[in-house]
């Protein structure tokens, strides 16, 4: 269960861990170090573990070299790992990660990342390995899009010395509206493609928006020659269109129907998320397994409790615990996480996986010229829940508008093209995180926004 509560604690708390470099201002505030410390179990102390520090940067304040040392047994700090970034306008070009060869005291290449775009597009991903010293071709990911900018395949495909060969392609399709409507995953196998899991969405009214209504896999029976059932998630939502259940079946092949797995409700306060209650299906009726529960202090602030349910008392039960404090600016500081529950000493007290994070900042003076104003044409609420519809005050335009989401080294991982009179929304697509949102109409950005989803 602890692992289930590892990807529900949302990664909305780590809005922040990007730069500054949206502001107004030729002065960017940017990361420069994190420290990582380990939690000594059975105490609440923790020792220094690992450090990255950034030691260059471009001149729109993103990271250029970035350095992790570990610590030694003998308290020292030595280079473990290097990343070297490359840039190509806005856009992510090179990723170069180098491992320390403490005997020879030098770098030495470990992996790189080439990125292509087109039209503002990635078009493909490199991956070189340097199993034997040198950098040599292992994978690449080919993209390919419909004229609406919507990916409809990404290829996999894996270097044998001479050329590349086919491993997967996964395959899009989109309903009228612009909407995802089936992801296939298919394996190349004796020089042919073979199918192996569909995954399909359906879609329902909410409040006069279409929002998810399920989601369903099936696999690919060689026997029956057709897809066969595996689960399926259905979606609920609240009053004011805000996700509010998730319900998981289990497809009963020797019954031919579906059977409850687990279920999942979530709880908002003004619409930010407040609680997370997980429950599984017990033959009969059901159990609650965990929950989390959210809450915000003044200064923004973030903490989350994760309970677990006694049976035999018929109450919840401290497990484990995470929080991030921030600064007056918004930004991390220090996150904690996670602390389990002693229930003999009854106090929270560190295990082998807890570790704090400390994170530095420092203020750079760029090249940018300020703009006058940030751009705020749309009311996308923040933390942002994927599929939560939202509206924008966007004059008409001759052309359609595009609405981008980028992560923080600057990769375009969403991509929409819409009117005005459109529904907006994000889909449950980029991974929880924390994103820059912005709206253009090929000429002018209208909306600018960082934003966590979860």
């Amino acid at each position: 269960m602890f692992h289930f509560w590892r990807r529900v604690i949302p990664a909305l708390v780590l809005a922040a861990l990007t730069t500054s470099s949206l502001a107004t201002q030729d002065v960017v505030t940017v990361r420069d170090s994190i420290l990582i410390e380990r939690g000594v179990p059975g105490t609440t102390d923790f020792t220094p573990e690992a450090r990255i520090t950034v030691t260059e940067y471009d001149e729109r304040g993103r990271p250029l070299v970035e350095i992790r040392e570990r610590r030694t047994p003998g308290g020292a700090w030595a280079p473990e790992q290097r990343r070297e970034y490359s840039y190509t306008g806005a856009e992510l070009t090179d990723l170069l990660t180098q491992r320390w060869d403490s005997d020879a005291a030098t770098w030495l290449d470990q992996r790189r990342d080439q990125y292509a775009y087109g039209d503002g597009r990635l078009q493909q991903r490199l991956r070189q390995l340097a199993p034997a010293g040198s950098l040599v071709n292992n994978r690449r990911w080919l993209h390919q899009y419909d004229a609406m900018g919507r990916e409809t395949q990404k290829l996999l495909q894996r270097w044998t010395g001479g050329s590349w060969d086919d491993l997967s392609r996964r395959l899009l399709t989109y309903t009228a509206e612009g909407r995802i409507a089936t992801q296939i995953l298919q394996a190349w196998i004796g020089g042919q493609w073979r199918n192996a899991r569909n995954r399909t969405w359906t879609y329902t009214d909410v409040n006069g928006t279409p929002r998810v209504a399920e989601t369903l896999v099936q696999i690919w029976s060689v026997a029956a020659g057709d897809w066969t059932n595996q689960q399926r998630q259905l979606f609920t939502y609240d009053e004011n269109g805000l996700w509010s259940q998730s319900h998981h079946e289990t497809w009963d092949e020797a019954e031919q129907k579906w059977r409850n797995l687990e279920r999942t409700a979530y709880q908002y306060n003004q619409q930010a998320p407040s609680g997370v209650t997980h429950q599984v299906w017990d033959a009969e009726d059901w159990l609650n397994t965990g929950r989390a529960l959210f809450t915000f202090s003044a200064e923004n602030d973030f903490f989350s409790r994760i309970e677990t349910w006694n049976a035999a008392a018929g109450e919840w039960s401290n497990l484990l615990r995470y929080w991030l404090l921030t600064g007056e600016d918004n930004l991390p500081y220090r996150r904690t996480g996670m602390q389990a529950w002693n229930t003999d000493a009854m106090n929270w007290e560190n295990r082998a996986f807890t570790r704090r994070i400390t994170y530095s900042y420092t203020d750079l003076i760029t090249n940018r010229v300020p703009e006058a104003e940030l751009p705020q044409a749309c009311r996308i609420p923040n933390p942002y829940v994927p599929g939560t519809p939202f509206g924008c005050d966007l004059p008409p335009s001759a052309a359609e508008y595009q609405l981008e989401v980028f992560d923080l080294l600057g990769r375009r991982v969403w991509n929409q093209r819409f009117q005005v009179a459109q529904s907006l929304q994000i889909p449950r697509r980029p991974v929880a995180g924390a994103y820059v949102v912005r709206i253009s109409d090929g000429s002018r950005i209208m909306h600018l926004q960082r934003l966590v989803i979860h």
